[in-house]
């Protein structure tokens, strides 16, 4: 720490207690994993309030975390400042808005739905109140979350900053003195003492990728393809790999810069983790767009191909969706097998994977099974995992805790899911049959209907518009962009934890599993239907997690990785024990037991009768 720093360090804490420079105003620092919640009187509900935060961190790592303000009297001009050691870090500050939520997500009248089986349904009440999700840039506020921001009494303001710790930056110590003031005064200051690692995070040490539908910009955006881009950016800054329809050559050069990894530069205003890393899968055909098999559409399908870069991993014609004994898979690897034409086929099933007549079955959280998957890809399948439901993994929507997305890293870090498909970023018009259409998404958390009865909350949507139809509601941002949710930040949680889980599993394997083993408890095919979540979601015994993980890299010798594929050794341990615990409810099983014990007892009373006429003999 500098000189000048010391200086201004002691002079803000000799005149100041920290977060409490007025008795009329409560300011908390949140961890960033906590959802803040109003109550139906507008008080905030929050878990783990701290007056200063102390955080370790790798280079290629986000630092984030929450401010909250509540006040007894009103406040306007609210501005948020962060000064100290800042060198390299740059700090990007958002407002969180909050949205009424009035009934939870379902399947009819039951307290199931998509995000959760009954047994599994968070605890709570129907109404929830108010959480936030959408995160508006404060350089974007609008006139409906204005930013310096106003305060009333009863009320709250809840900011998430975060800053991401460049590669290249100096290791070492620095703090952070976050200011609040107001029109009026200074309200608050508080210290982040941050202590920087020389190690760099893996980028997508965990693989995922999520869905967008192209139309769907095209009707909110005209021309839709900044907006594209900057959607695709932005998800990459968040770990994740971006899908849409391509269903003709022209689809492919539309995303060109993503597929060769241009759009990640700083040519193209990028700056973040992954800087040039190319998306690395491309399916043609999305969701089964392409139909039926035919030889009419091989020369389509040849040049799609062939625009692909070759760099791209997996490249694979997504067949159909969920209709596992649809033969239109099949037909089409045998078409493929037939014409030569080298090129994966998929689909989404939720049976066996080895059973399914093609090379990529994607199975959805609650049907995945680390020891069917691995039988699969031992006859030569690939096997993914996607999207999540409770208490099998996390899931997308709003009424679930905030952690639960953050917890699917953890799970793809010790199971091998290989990549982890999320059905959709951008459902913002609700067009399935059964569907409302769509809605002011920042107001409306009803955004998912269908014709099965399902009503979920936010299903399906980590971006919002920055564009709205008048006639949909006043929430318009005025800019053609998206903005983030406060979910896309847990699930990037949970993707940078798969990195500290890499560089731990390259020192001790078993340790890093027995850590994540004690946070997640049992999860996939771990659990049945009739289990409650066994993981423990609370944001503290998260950044405990990960503060066991930073201690198992930094207790062994600089340069010693015994395991150089840290996840690869964390799954491998991961399966031993389930392929143990297999064989043990096999053996006390209620089918083995009733066989095997009225043998056990006969040959029990066999012997006792054997003895005693041993005895007897000896008698005689």
């Amino acid at each position: 720490m500098t000189a000048g720093s010391l200086a201004l360090l002691g002079l803000i804490v000799g005149s100041l207690t920290p977060l409490r420079a007025y008795a009329d105003t409560r300011v908390c620092l949140l961890d960033e994993g906590v959802r803040a919640s109003r109550d139906l009187n507008g008080s905030l509900i929050t878990e783990g309030c701290n007056s200063q935060l102390e955080r370790q961190l790798v280079r290629g790592e986000h630092l984030a975390f929450q401010i909250s303000v509540e006040t007894d009297t009103p406040h306007t001009g609210l501005k948020l400042a962060i000064e100290g050691e800042q060198e390299g870090l740059e700090f990007h500050r958002f407002l969180e808005h909050f949205v009424r939520v009035e009934r939870r997500s379902r399947t009819g009248d039951t307290h199931e739905s998509l995000f959760f089986l009954a047994p599994a349904r968070p605890p709570g009440p129907e109404d929830l109140g108010w959480l936030p999700d959408a995160l508006i840039p404060v350089e974007l506020a609008p006139s409906w979350l204005p930013y310096p921001a106003s305060v009333e009494p009863g009320r709250s303001v809840v900011f998430f900053v975060e800053s991401f710790i460049p590669y290249g930056i100096e290791p070492g110590k620095r703090t952070l003195i976050v200011r609040l003031e107001s029109e009026q005064q200074l309200l608050a200051t508080s210290l982040i003492e941050l202590e920087i690692s020389a190690l760099e995070l893996p980028y997508r040490a965990a693989r995922a990728h999520v869905f967008y539908e192209q139309e769907t910009l095209q009707r909110a955006f005209n021309p839709h393809e900044p907006v594209e881009k900057k959607l695709v950016q932005l998800a990459h800054a968040h770990g994740l790999d971006t899908v849409t329809q391509m269903a003709e050559p022209a689809h492919v050069e539309r995303l060109r810069g993503s597929f060769d990894g241009s759009w990640f530069t700083e040519k193209h205003g990028y700056s973040g983790p992954g800087a040039g890393v190319p998306t690395s899968l491309a399916p043609i055909g999305m969701y089964g767009i392409l139909g039926e098999p035919r030889e009419a559409q091989l020369p389509n399908i040849r040049a799609m191909r062939a625009a692909i870069p070759r760099s791209v991993e997996d490249v694979f014609l997504y067949a159909i969706d969920e209709q596992c004994d649809n033969p239109r898979g099949p037909l089409w690897k045998a078409l493929f097998e037939r014409e030569k034409i080298e090129l994966t086929v998929g689909h989404t099933c939720h049976e066996p994977p080895s059973s399914q007549g093609v090379d990529l079955v994607m199975s959805p959280a609650q049907a995945f099974s680390a020891t069917a998957a691995a039988e699969a890809r031992a006859l030569g399948k690939k096997v993914w995992i996607y999207n999540g439901q409770l208490p099998f993994a996390g899931a997308l929507g709003l009424d679930v805790p905030l952690t639960s997305l953050t917890a699917n890293g953890w799970i793809a870090s010790i199971h091998d899911v290989d990549r982890w498909f999320y059905w959709e970023s951008i459902f913002w018009n609700d067009g399935n049959r059964g569907g409302k259409g769509p809605s002011d998404v920042f107001s409306n958390v009803e955004t998912f209907h269908n014709g099965a009865g399902d009503v979920a909350l936010y299903d399906g949507l980590l971006f919002y518009p920055g564009r709205l139809a008048a006639s949909l509601g006043p929430h318009a941002l005025g800019v053609d962009d998206v903005v983030p949710s406060l979910r896309l930040k847990a699930l990037r949680r949970g993707l940078e934890d798969a990195g500290l889980l890499e560089l731990a599993a390259r020192k001790d394997p078993q340790a890093t599993l027995k850590v994540a083993n004690a946070l997640l408890n049992r999860t996939l095919e771990e659990v049945s239907a009739q289990d409650a979540t066994a993981m423990d979601l609370r944001a503290a015994s998260f950044a405990a997690s990960r503060d066991r993980l930073r201690s198992i890299i930094a207790n062994h010798p600089a340069g010693s990785d015994p395991n150089p594929d840290g996840l690869s050794a964390l799954r491998a341990e991961k399966l031993k024990q389930l392929k143990r615990r297999a064989r043990s409810a096999h053996v006390f099983s209620p089918v083995t037991v009733a066989v095997v014990l009225p043998l056990a007892l006969f040959a029990l009373g066999a012997l006792v009768v054997l003895l005693h006429e041993g005895w007897r003999g000896r008698q005689r």
